[in-house]
């Protein structure tokens, strides 16, 4: 690929933000990045043979750090997309297959599209629409036994409630407040999100809990207790949330947004709250997703990037005021990553993947009763977990 090409290239990938390094206002210098195009050239090579040869794991990590090693040439996000489909890692494959596309159309418009990359593009766009002809189809069949589920807690509502119950509850986790499950748990005055109140935990989520990818808070100290708020869906239902099972896909093209769970959580003190997810779809450079904490009209939040954590309090009228940051090398936003961030009094302090990123003083110490929620803004994010635990 010639020298004038690859600079295109590197202009239209600029200003698509795909494969962009995050400009945040008032945040500290980022980490310098260096690129060796000839290692990621060889590195997608490398790639592209142990795919031949079935090695998918193999495949998929030489060809991250092809990407790793250009922002330029953009053809190992096809090999990404369709390692990850042999890895049975799907939304991973269609946020990748996307965001080449994304790319593909920038360079076309831009009369820059390397040869090749068109057979490439309509191969991409053929494995989008057969896997969204699987989702539909798996929401199809969801709701198929959503319905045999209200059936049959209609049968039994009166003869067997606990077993209704059981069976509303399950039909709400398939398909939401449909107006039949909706008009079911209003007969049966069920409530299908788990409170404290209610009691014994409902077996049903211990059962999801169990099959939870992470062993809770492993890099940091041990907590007295530690609630999943995704398991236990105390968000309630928003505008673009999905659900499967205890993980949820949030899609936000625009401006950033703040959720506070509909069952308050509270925390002292002192306390921990841990992020694990990933983004499938950058819409903007400017993309962030973390934990918030405080009260709804003064709260601050760990904002985690692509290129940088930033730490900054929400002030009045909007807006938000920096308090610290650190610039760090560009993560591979598609990966699953893991915030973490404890407070104990003034202090506060951050980790990444087990790495402490940031040990920072506030003035002063958080209110006695401090709520969680989480902020997201201008991409496409999936979390599999977001909880919370109180300090020994």
């Amino acid at each position: 690929m010639g020298t004038a090409r690859r600079m295109a290239l590197r202009r239209v990938a600029y200003l698509l933000g795909a494969c962009v390094l995050v400009a945040w206002v008032g945040a500290p210098a980022r980490e310098a990045r260096g690129e060796d195009p000839a290692l990621a050239e060889f590195l997608l090579k490398a790639g592209r043979t142990a795919f031949e040869k079935g090695d998918y794991d193999d495949a998929f990590s030489k060809l991250k750090k092809s990407a790793e090693e250009s922002l330029q040439d953009f053809e190992v996000q096809y090999w990404l997309a369709i390692t990850c489909e042999k890895r049975e890692d799907l939304p991973l494959a269609v946020g990748y297959y996307r965001l080449f596309l994304r790319n593909v159309d920038g360079a076309t418009k831009a009369s820059v599209l390397p040869a090749g990359y068109g057979p490439l593009a309509k191969k991409a766009r053929q494995r989008l629409d057969i896997l969204a002809a699987a989702t539909t189809e798996r929401s199809k069949l969801d709701e198929a036994l959503a319905a045999k589920l209200v059936a049959l807690a209609g049968k039994h509502k009166a003869s067997n409630p606990e077993a209704a119950k059981r069976a509303a509850r399950w039909a709400w986790r398939l398909v939401g407040e449909a107006p039949e499950v909706r008009a079911l748990l209003e007969q049966l005055d069920e409530d299908p999100r788990p409170r404290e109140s209610q009691g014994p935990a409902d077996p049903d989520i211990v059962a999801l809990q169990q099959e939870e990818p992470r062993k809770p808070f492993e890099d940091l100290p041990a907590v007295t207790h530690g609630k999943n708020m995704l398991y236990q869906r105390v968000f309630g239902r928003h505008e673009h949330w999905s659900w499967d099972k205890g993980v949820v896909t949030i899609d936000c093209p625009d401006m950033g947004q703040l959720a506070w769970p509909v069952v308050e959580q509270t925390v002292g003190g002192r306390f921990i709250v841990e992020l694990e997810g990933r983004v499938l779809a950058e819409h903007d450079a400017k993309w962030a997703v973390g934990p918030a904490f405080g009260q709804r009209d003064a709260f601050i939040a760990v904002f985690f990037m692509r290129s940088q954590i930033v730490i900054s309090r929400a002030v009045t009228g909007g807006g938000f005021k920096d308090l610290t940051g650190v610039g760090m090398t560009a993560i591979d936003p598609m990966a699953w990553h893991r915030l973490a961030v404890r407070v104990d009094g003034t202090q506060l302090t951050v980790w990444l993947d087990g790495k402490q990123m940031i040990d920072h003083t506030m003035a002063q110490p958080l209110e006695a009763t401090t709520g969680v929620g989480l902020w997201y803004q201008r991409a496409k994010v999936e979390l599999r977990s977001l909880r919370h635990g109180a300090l020994p």
